[in-house]
């Protein structure tokens, strides 16, 4: 139910005569008396917006010529197959490299907002700062945030990118709002959307062929990251094929998947240290599928899994 309280009214007032009549009374003889200072008013607003504009036009003005007279520098920090890296950015950033990463930042954070480029894996620990938002672009989509900490998987060869926030307050957007398939709002599928707000223990998938995000709660999300972080990768029910690329990602080693495996997933973990046979065997055997080395490489073979 909604509570109104009526503030003014122009019909009868009998009930309070001395509250509306010398109101309506000082408000005109108050119109009569400042009508000349209103006009001296309007022209004193009109100079101050004047001016106003011209001050935001030279700082404008300013900012790109110091833009162009110190061109920003970039950087570009990659990592091999099996390798990560981390590394402290000049506001303080840090950001861990997963395995076949590439990071593309500045040398330097001179400008009001602060960028960088992530193709790959990568855990990002935002420096805080409300004046300075951070800006995270992978694959399709922009991440920004002021203090998250997130991770950020944006691999070429995946047909999604996955955003998953841990602390902090993060918008995902996709980049790209034009060649969308479904460009109407009113037109998207349910929990689709082209731009989200993420908060802790949240996930945003960005599906790179429909170009539409879905939101996700992500449960713990701290605990994987750290993982991950560790070496350890978790599948909770991961397609076998999937599996497959993040092994690729881990190990020189090639390792081929054949057979009726397109209903199979996984579920377990796999430590970067520790032997690869090992972990095939398991995977192998959790597939329904055989293990055999052929040269150089390792081939899984798998006979079908139940639904």
């Amino acid at each position: 139910m909604r509570t109104e309280t009526l503030l003014y009214s122009n019909g009868d007032n009998e009930q309070y005569p001395g509250i509306f009549s010398d109101g309506i009374s000082k408000v005109k003889a108050y119109k009569n008396v400042h009508h000349t200072k209103a006009a001296t008013y309007k022209w004193w607003v009109i100079g101050a917006s004047t001016v106003a504009l011209l001050s935001g036009a030279g700082y404008h003005w300013r900012s790109a010529i110091y833009n162009k007279m110190h061109p920003m520098v970039m950087q570009q920090l990659s990592t091999g197959v099996g390798q990560r890296k981390l590394i402290s950015l000049s506001d303080g950033t840090q950001v861990w490299l997963g395995p076949a990463t590439t990071l593309d930042y500045p040398q330097s954070f001179t400008r009001d907002v602060r960028e960088m480029t992530v193709t790959g894996e990568a855990f990002i620990k935002v420096s805080s700062s409300t004046s300075r938002p951070f800006i995270i672009h992978a694959n399709g989509v922009n991440t920004q945030t002021t203090d998250g900490h997130l991770t950020v998987q944006a691999y070429n060869n995946e047909a999604y990118v996955a955003v998953t926030l841990v602390k902090g307050n993060a918008s995902v957007q996709v980049q790209d709002t034009v060649s969308a398939s479904t460009t109407d709002a009113g037109q998207l599928p349910e929990g689709a959307a082209k731009q989200v707000a993420l908060q802790a223990n949240e996930r945003a998938v960005f599906v790179k062929e429909e170009n539409l995000i879905v939101k996700q709660k992500f449960a713990s999300a701290d605990k994987h990251m750290q993982a991950r972080v560790n070496g350890t990768y978790e599948f909770w029910g991961m397609p076998a094929n999937e599996v497959i690329k993040e092994l690729s990602r881990q190990f020189q080693v090639p390792v081929e998947l054949k057979g009726e495996y397109f209903n199979c997933k996984y579920y377990g973990e796999l430590k970067a240290n520790a032997p690869l046979d090992k972990f095939l065997k398991m995977f192998a055997e959790s597939i329904n599928a055989t293990l055999t080395k052929e040269n150089d490489t390792w081939v899984i073979n798998s006979k079908g899994c139940q639904n």
